[in-house]
């Protein structure tokens, strides 16, 4: 869309709202600056699009176990490298939303399993060959 006053591109701060972006003292409001200088190239008739303080805030408190700061740099860093799968402005909340859950995700498939839990037996085996062992030890020191 194009501002008449000025003749320069308007870009979307908040999904649905591509006609009227927040201004930017509101927008950037509560925002890391890492986060607040990122414009996200988008497809369709707005061309760019900036994390708003309410998506920033909201994305926060829904992934909470996640860097959401590092994460948004990531998605960010993709959508350079990928121009051809860009979002259009609307899907931008969306496309965030996705890629955080997948970091939830990955994190919490990436953690190691849990050890399984000894039986009785396993665990007296264990304890008799400890002792084996330190005996068989013991002998050879002597």
């Amino acid at each position: 869309m194009v501002d008449e006053d000025c003749g320069e591109t308007k870009c979307c701060g908040e999904f649905g709202q591509a006609d009227s972006p927040p201004s930017p003292a509101e927008d950037n409001r509560d925002v890391p600056e890492e986060v607040a200088r990122l414009t996200f190239p988008c497809d369709g008739p707005t061309k760019e699009w900036k994390v708003t303080r309410d998506v920033f805030v909201s994305l926060q408190e829904a992934f909470s176990t996640v860097d959401v700061v590092a994460e948004i740099r990531r998605a960010y860093e993709w959508i350079l490298a990928n121009p051809d799968r860009r979002k259009t402005a609307k899907g931008m909340r969306r496309f965030l939303f996705n890629w955080l859950s997948r970091a939830v995700d990955s994190r919490s498939t990436s953690r190691a399993p849990p050890s399984p839990l000894l039986s009785d037996l396993e665990r007296r085996n264990l304890e008799a060959t400890k002792l084996w062992l330190a005996q068989k030890e013991q002998q050879h020191a002597n």
